[in-house]
C-alpha cells in the first residue's frame, strides 16, 4: 500500500512540475516584444514587418477627384479614405509620403468621394 501511495505522489508531483514549467514558458514567450519597425523606407529593400494591427501606406492627394481629398494607398493595394487625417497635427500631408497607421472601418459613413474604404485613423506616423 505504501508503494502505491508513493507512486501516486510521484505522479502528482511530476504533473505539477510539468504544468508550471509549461505555464512559465508560455508567459515568457508572450512577453517577447515585437520586432522594431524601421523608421526609414527604401524601395530596394524588402518591406519591414508592421507591428500587429498596423499597416504601411502612402499618402495620395486626390483633390482633383470630385469630393475627395487625401487618401492612403496601403501596400496591399487597398485605398483608404480617412475621415480624420487633419486631426493629426504632427503629420503634414505630402504626396507620396510613407506612413504606418492603425485604423477603424467606418461602414456607415457617407462621403462624396466614393473611392476606397472610409476609415477613422487611430494612430499614424511618418516613415522617413
Amino acid at each position: 500500500m505504501k508503494t502505491y501511495i508513493h507512486i501516486v505522489l510521484a505522479l502528482v508531483f511530476a504533473t505539477t512540475v510539468l504544468t508550471f514549467s509549461a505555464c512559465h514558458k508560455k508567459n515568457k514567450d508572450a512577453a517577447t516584444p515585437p520586432p522594431p519597425v524601421a523608421d526609414t523606407y527604401n524601395p530596394d529593400l524588402p518591406p519591414p514587418i508592421a507591428p500587429p494591427n498596423s499597416v504601411f501606406g502612402t499618402l495620395q492627394n486626390k483633390r482633383t477627384l470630385d469630393g475627395c481629398g487625401w487618401m492612403i494607398m496601403l501596400d496591399d493595394g487597398t485605398k483608404l479614405q480617412p475621415l480624420n487625417l487633419a486631426s493629426f497635427k504632427d503629420l503634414a500631408p505630402v504626396e507620396g509620403k510613407r506612413v504606418i497607421l492603425e485604423y477603424e472601418k467606418q461602414d456607415g459613413a457617407m462621403t462624396t468621394c466614393m473611392s476606397g474604404k472610409t476609415v477613422k485613423i487611430t494612430t499614424i506616423k511618418e516613415i522617413k
